[in-house]
């Protein structure tokens, strides 16, 4: 499994520390919403701030 995070079109590295963080994080929070299949290929996710 690989994850990437990008701020601004800037691809951030990671150690592995903090991408098997995310990693799980974001999987276990997946796992629980109802209609989801666990042969999932890619989860995108994308935050904007919200301008004021």
């Amino acid at each position: 499994m690989k994850i990437e995070l990008k701020i601004d079109e800037e691809k951030i590295p990671l150690n592995r520390f903090v991408s098997s963080v995310l990693k799980n994080i974001l999987i276990g929070v997946i796992k629980e919403l109802h209609g989801i299949e666990e042969n999932w290929k890619n989860i995108e996710i994308n935050i904007k701030k919200e301008e004021k």
